[in-house]
């Protein structure tokens, strides 16, 4: 699980542990990179 908030200074909880949003497209990128993770294609 990620917590991810625009503002986490702002956050009323576990503002500590909470990444932003560049900071969390960079741990995605990082993840899809390492091949941890394989993003799905939604076929709608």
């Amino acid at each position: 699980m990620a917590e991810v908030h625009p503002d986490p200074a702002v956050a009323l909880s576990d503002s500590a542990q909470q990444m932003n949003l560049k900071e969390f497209n960079e741990f995605l990128d990082a993840l899809i990179d390492s091949g941890l993770y394989k993003p799905t294609v939604n076929q709608s």
